[in-house]
């Protein structure tokens, strides 16, 4: 039996008092929801019920209906925390009906499910969710999967061929996501490094890009339009991309009035009076000019306004589905949308300053939500980025703002129906095109572009010195094109994999030894620095001279160098073995306490290994194998001295003739 010395650290139990600027809290810190991190830690692990029981795991993923609020929160917040809520709500359904109708053409959805499902989803969310200021509905890259499985009807009043099959893997999403987040394994975000987030951002917003060019066809003939109704759509469109961008600059009135209420009121504005009774009336060229609506597209009805139960609805036919391959493949990319964005999302409003958000809690929210929308006959969705950020950055904290906006939703479908029919196609492109230039990440280009541009281009000027890893650049680039070309999640996961590729390689390097000979006692030292494991256990067992070393030889591990996996103890097993047959005695040195609890699971496994807790210090012997980095980093030393005695003969000159000048 191993024994092993606690050491107990006396400062552990040790009362320090923070000074009071320590102790006052900002009102963001306030909303924040308390975690119990010296119990659990539920950002960073997973496996939760294991430790803390089934039913508590349960408990702990509806008590996002706990917090968020402003009546919960310490202290309660005033009316004016409510005032601000309501006026962000207001603005995030203007700002959200426009998009979540362009992502609907997208996923080629009639527009009405998805406004259907966007009230649900937000209400339920905002219910039971753990991110306060994030908002859901249907996404751009949600829709950019539904739009490879669903087919447009030529009839508009129809649904589109394969929305039953939709239905049926959303709700099996929704069973997965319930397992996800009651296991709480959303702490496998930390598995998503920054070069993923922005390749995913910028694959994206160009889909979002791409996916225009199907407003620009005639929705009766299906062909692109040309001419007159070529160029008015192209003014409309670079209208309302410039009142979005310019009137938010507008002091006071931009910040309270929100610019898509101002853009779609001037769209409809340039597009009734003046293109259809000015220029129609009084020049004949411009007569049958105009530009297709929403209402061209899909018609906004009454009967369409209610959502209908998803057994009782006459227009699906779920016999005809089949449960195959395909339908899995489905299913794997939607779970991996509607997963990463939620993740994402809530991680880039934490970011931005937000309060502490439980991403379970968020994902247990979209179990829910989706169920429920999926039994209304609407679809639902994931985290909306673009809204998120906009909402947070008008000022809202909590979850008021998405209530609200949830209802005044479903108050236009249920009375303003007729209002969205009349909406330009030409105003959504426009909106869309601001959202492609808020989601990507325009300072990736000239990084990327730099990093790869050798160094002499580089030093020309101080803005081309910013450069990345060679490998971070190109799984932006990697992951874009896959986004773009192939799918989001197929994007995501290959950026995913090939970045813990390149860590483990990287993580290879890192191995260093050093060889010592101690003449008198003729022993031999190896000394390891580094992490052993499967990647770096060829320069491990390469390192010994079985035949010629001494009889004597000793491993020291130093510093933190541990045995990350099986393939480590079988490689020191393996070394044993070999002296061992070279009749020589081999002791391993400076093991910590978590590779001899591996060592003593493995039990016979590692019989030929002979452990030593005392840490050997390496007598002072010459060299006979010393790395070339050691060399290298002497030779920058010896010129570092070189240069600042240099510098410093020469600063003395320079006194010294200053000194010579102001002499008389």
């Amino acid at each position: 039996m191993l024994e092993t010395n606690k050491v107990e650290d006396a400062t552990v139990n040790e009362y320090v008092e923070r000074p009071e600027e320590f102790n006052k809290l900002d009102e963001s810190v306030e909303r924040t929801k308390l975690f119990h991190n010296d119990v659990y830690e539920n950002d960073i692990k997973i496996c939760l019920p294991t430790r803390i029981g089934f039913s508590k795991a349960f408990m702990s993923m509806v008590d996002g209906i706990k917090w968020g609020w402003g009546f919960t929160n310490t202290p309660k917040e005033t009316s004016k925390y409510y005032i601000n809520e309501i006026l962000c709500g207001c603005i995030l359904c203007l700002t959200m009906l426009p998009e979540m109708i362009s992502f609907c053409m997208i996923a080629k959805i009639p527009p009405y499910l998805g406004l259907q499902g966007a009230s649900f989803l937000s209400l339920i969310t905002s219910i039971f969710g753990g991110s306060p200021a994030v908002i859901h509905g249907v996404t751009g890259a949600f829709a950019s999967v539904c739009s490879k499985y669903l087919v447009e009807n030529n009839n508009v009043d129809l649904l589109p061929d394969g929305i039953e099959r939709l239905y049926i893997c959303i709700f099996i999403c929704s069973v997965m996501l319930f397992f996800f987040s009651y296991f709480h394994m959303s702490a496998l975000i930390q598995l998503i490094p920054t070069p993923v987030f922005i390749g995913y951002c910028n694959g994206l917003s160009i889909i979002f890009l791409r996916a225009q060019l199907h407003n620009l066809k005639n929705p009766y003939t299906h062909e692109y339009i040309k001419g007159h109704y070529l160029l008015f759509f192209i003014i409309i469109c670079t209208l309302v991309v410039l009142i979005v961008e310019l009137w938010k600059k507008i002091p006071k009135v931009g910040q309270k009035i929100p610019s898509s209420l101002i853009a779609i009121t001037v769209t409809i504005f340039v597009e009734f009076v003046i293109l259809r009774k000015f220029l129609h009336n009084n020049f004949a060229s411009f007569k049958d000019v105009k530009s297709f609506t929403v209402g061209d597209m899909f018609s906004f009805t009454s009967d369409k306004a209610k959502p209908t139960f998803l057994f009782t609805n006459k227009d699906l036919n779920f016999s005809k589905v089949e449960f195959n391959m395909d339908l899995i493949k489905q299913v794997a990319n939607m779970f991996t949308v509607l997963l990463v964005e939620a993740l994402m999302v809530s991680e880039v409003i934490k970011d931005m300053g937000g309060a502490e958000c439980d991403t379970n809690e968020t994902i247990f929210s979209l179990f829910i939500g989706n169920v429920l929308a999926s039994l209304g006959s609407a679809v639902g969705g994931s985290s909306l980025l673009g809204l998120s950020v906009l909402n947070y950055r008008n000022g809202a904290r909590g979850k008021e703002s998405g209530v609200v906006a949830s209802i005044l939703i479903y108050a236009i479908l249920l009375f303003g129906y007729s209002l969205l029919n009349y909406i330009p196609l030409s105003f959504l492109c426009g909106i869309m095109i601001t959202v492609f230039i808020h989601c990507f990440k325009w300072f990736s280009i000239p990084i990327v572009f730099f990093t790869f541009c050798p160094g002499y281009i580089r030093n020309c000027h101080p803005c081309m010195s910013r450069k990345i890893s060679r490998w971070d650049a190109f799984i932006i680039v990697l992951v874009t094109v896959l986004c773009v070309f192939v799918s989001v999640p197929n994007g995501v996961l290959t950026g995913i994999i090939l970045s813990a590729l390149v860590y483990v390689w990287q993580s290879k390097s890192t191995f260093k030894f050093e060889i010592f000979y101690d003449r008198d006692t003729d022993t031999k030292y190896y000394e390891i620095e580094g992490h052993l494991f499967y990647a770096s256990k060829k320069m491990f067992t390469r390192l010994f001279n079985y035949e010629n070393d001494s009889s004597t030889v000793n491993i020291v591990l130093k510093g933190k160098s541990t045995l990350f996996d099986y393939t480590a103890i079988e490689a020191l097993t393996s070394v044993k073995q070999q002296y061992n047959v070279n009749n020589k005695n081999v002791t391993i040195h400076g093991l910590s306490h978590e590779c001899i609890k591996k060592i003593a699971k493995m039990n016979h496994l590692c019989k030929q290994i002979d452990v030593d807790l005392v840490k050997v210090e390496a007598p002072v012997v010459p060299l006979l194998y010393k790395p070339l980095q050691t060399i290298f980093q002497k030779q920058r030393t010896i010129r570092r001295k070189m240069s600042f005695k240099i510098k410093k003969k020469k600063k003395e000159k320079v006194e010294e003739n200053l000194n010579d000048i102001e002499q008389p």
